[in-house]
């Protein structure tokens, strides 16, 4: 994170960085939480600790263009194409953004 802040706000921007940081420890303690579930769902909670400590977080800022639609409704040609996300657990913030789209599989 600290990368694309210093992208975005060359001369600092503290508060970013520390709202981020602060939301993406959130959004871990959810995923530990989700992932415990799902494994006691499936009987196999006895795994959980070597299963998160295997685990490797990635936290992205992302921006989705609006999916099949004219450049001039995007408001640029940049964002995240059509894509596969394969680990288990996959959690967005919509943010009210037009672009998402859950596909079915």
């Amino acid at each position: 994170m600290e990368r694309f802040t210093n992208r975005m706000w060359p001369q600092g921007n503290p508060s970013f960085s520390e709202t981020i940081h602060s939301y993406a420890k959130q959004v871990v303690e959810l995923d530990q939480l989700l992932r415990k579930m799902i494994l006691k769902s499936m009987g196999v909670e006895k795994y959980y600790d070597e299963h998160i400590e295997s685990n490797f977080y990635r936290f992205r800022v992302a921006r989705y263009t609006i999916p099949d639609q004219p450049d001039e409704l995007n408001e640029t040609k940049m964002g995240c194409r059509a894509h596969t996300d394969m680990n288990l657990v996959t959690m967005l913030s919509e943010n009210q953004v037009q672009g998402f789209q859950k596909m079915a599989a």
